[in-house]
Parts: structure tokens; C-alpha cells; sequence
């Protein structure tokens, strides 16, 4: 009976459920928009190189939305050191940043501030009685502890080379500012109609690839312009464009809209196809010139936006001619000025505006 009553004593003992881990005291609330409570985490993980742990610091934040500007409320405590924050930015994204940067540079200073008080200080040593020399031992008769002669100390032994008070190590350069001196992302489609570069009313679809910085923008884009055809007795031609241009703009404006200035040069070619009575061929025409266009761009999340650009072109265009046989004739010209209405969608990357 004893045994059987010690064993479900020990049974009951495995039992015991483990209590769950101990989590990062953080307090985190924010508009849907914002990025969220682990997000917080990781960023200050990032700049840190490892996370928090239990006790580390306790976080309270708070992000309210008052018209088009993001206000952050910042409780921060790290070991004896306790600060309160007001942040405020545009958009929701950065300020997670900004906060996570914060915090990440009060726990490490912190951490280092714990780590010099407990570091014991070097005890100088002192020789002991039995490390002196036999014969001065016996020679030397003892002497009342009033009248014997100090006994010399030497002086504290020097740190070991390479030691915190030879040469203080250099912290390495903190990851998060060489982050927010980085340059954003843009990936952008649109298309609309266009007018000039081939015969009649046609439509362009563009890509376009760009960094961003908060007053400035460059971008790659490249065009398409889809085939239009031009009827003339002698023979019809049908013409496209295929082009690529570099162009920097201005950002203008504040908050959720922008309103880009922008201009470049664009490059490419304009491809002819002439069928008659009397010809059958396609032909190639360089084209040239610069670009400058004027639009709006409306941010609606973090990192996607609407915009809309009217775009002109004043380019060194191509002319394609019929010579032979009989006199020559001018099948189609593209116009000195070309216009675009071009509309897309906004993919922005680390937008620090």
C-alpha cells in the first residue's frame, strides 16, 4: 500500500505542467495601418543583432492618427533609466523604425553601463612572508609589531595588452543608420493614351524601376507604344515605338499626395512596316530626345500608391519614305512633340518620406 501511494505521488509529480517561457514585457498599440507588435520586435532585433530577452526593458507605445500625420508616445524603461518620447512622421512605417532604433540603442547602452559596474577591479598584490628569502628570515631577529619597518609594496601589476583600460575597443558602426541613409525602392506600371509618336490616337504601357529619397526621385522607364497603321494610295504603313528613359524628378508636396517634376532623356526606335503595290518592306528609325513630365501621386498604404503623369516628348524623329519608283513620297512622320496620359500603380519600398 505504501509503495503503491508513493508511486502515484511520483506520478502526479511528472504531471506538473512546465510554466510557459517569460515574454518581453512590450505594450504595442497602433492603427491597422502601422506595422505590428512582432514587427516592433524584429526591427529592434535587427539593430541589436539578437533579441530582446525577459527583463531586458519594458515598452509602452502608443500611435494615434491625427489628420494625415502618424504621433507616436513612447514609455521606455532599461534597467535604472526610464524616458518618455513624442515621434511624429508622415507615414506609419517609418516611425516603427525610427522607435525600434530608439529602443534598441537604450538597451545596449544600458546592457554596457551594467557590464563596467560589475567588472571587479584588479586587487594589487602583496607579498606574502613566506616568499622571502630564508637567510633574511633568520638573520633579522623579530621585532615588536610597533617598531618593524613598513614593508615596501609594489606597485598594481599593468592590464594585459589588448585590455578595456589599455585601448577601449571601438563599438562597430550601428547597422540601423547605414539602413535610413539607404535609399528606397520604386516599382511602378501605368499606361494611357499617347498621341504623336505613331500614325493617330494610340496607347503606351510603360514599367518603370526607381530609388527614392525624401526630395528625390530617379527612375528607368521603359515604353511601349502599340502599332497604328496610316492608309495612303501608294501603300499602308503600320509604325510602333519601343523606347527606354533616365529621368529625375522633384517631390514636391507633403504627407499622403506628391507631386513629381521630372526630366530626362529618352532613347529608342520607331519600327515601320510599308506593304503596296510596289513595296513590301519594314524599316528601323532612331528616336531621341528629352522628356519632361508633371503628375500627382496619392499614397493610400505604406507602400502602395496611385499616381497619374502627363508626359511630353520633343524627339529627333525618323521619316519613312516612299523614293522608288516615281517621285518620293512621305508615308508618315512622327510628330516634333508626342504627349502621354500615363496612369498606374505604385510599389514603394522603404519609403523614408
Amino acid at each position: 500500500m505504501i509503495l503503491r501511494a508513493a508511486s502515484l505521488g511520483l506520478f502526479g509529480l511528472a504531471q506538473v505542467p512546465e510554466p510557459p517561457p517569460a515574454e518581453v514585457e512590450v505594450r504595442w498599440t497602433a492603427p491597422p495601418e502601422c506595422p505590428d507588435r512582432a514587427a516592433l520586435l524584429r526591427g529592434i532585433a535587427e539593430r541589436r543583432g539578437q533579441p530582446l530577452v525577459p527583463g531586458q526593458a519594458r515598452i509602452d507605445a502608443r500611435i494615434t492618427r491625427a489628420g494625415s500625420r502618424y504621433v507616436l508616445r513612447l514609455d521606455l524603461q532599461t534597467g535604472a533609466r526610464h524616458e518618455r518620447r513624442e515621434l511624429g512622421a508622415d507615414a506609419c512605417a517609418p516611425l516603427v523604425d525610427a522607435t525600434a532604433l530608439r529602443i534598441a540603442l537604450a538597451v545596449d547602452a544600458a546592457t554596457e553601463a551594467a557590464a563596467e559596474v560589475e567588472e571587479p577591479e584588479a586587487a594589487p598584490v602583496e607579498p606574502s612572508p613566506a616568499s622571502e628569502p630564508p637567510e633574511a628570515r633568520d638573520s633579522e631577529p623579530s621585532a615588536p609589531a610597533s617598531e618593524a619597518s613598513p614593508v615596501p609594496v609594489p606597485p598594481p601589476l599593468a592590464p594585459p595588452p589588448g585590455s578595456r583600460a589599455e585601448a577601449p575597443v571601438a563599438a562597430p558602426p550601428d547597422r540601423a543608420v547605414s539602413r535610413a541613409a539607404a535609399p528606397g525602392g520604386l516599382v511602378r506600371v501605368h499606361g494611357g493614351p499617347e498621341y504623336g509618336a505613331v500614325p493617330g490616337l494610340s496607347g503606351a504601357l510603360g514599367l518603370a524601376l526607381g530609388l527614392l529619397w525624401p526630395r528625390l526621385r530617379v527612375e528607368l522607364q521603359g515604353t511601349f507604344v502599340a502599332p497604328r497603321r496610316r492608309e495612303l494610295p501608294q501603300a499602308d504603313l503600320r509604325a510602333w515605338l519601343l523606347a527606354a528613359s533616365v529621368q529625375f524628378c522633384a517631390r514636391l508636396g507633403r504627407g499622403a499626395l506628391e507631386f513629381p517634376l521630372c526630366g530626362g532623356v529618352e532613347a529608342g526606335g520607331v519600327r515601320g512596316v510599308a506593304r503596296g503595290p510596289a513595296i513590301d518592306r519594314a524599316a528601323f528609325g532612331p528616336w531621341v530626345g528629352g522628356v519632361l513630365s508633371a503628375g500627382v501621386a496619392w499614397r493610400f498604404h505604406p507602400r502602395l500608391a496611385l499616381s497619374a503623369a502627363l508626359q511630353g516628348v520633343a524627339a529627333v524623329r525618323p521619316s519613312f519614305q516612299l523614293r522608288d519608283p516615281g517621285p518620293t513620297v512621305v508615308l508618315f512622320e512622327p510628330s516634333p512633340v508626342s504627349g502621354r496620359l500615363l496612369v498606374g500603380l505604385e510599389l514603394r519600398i522603404r519609403d523614408r518620406r
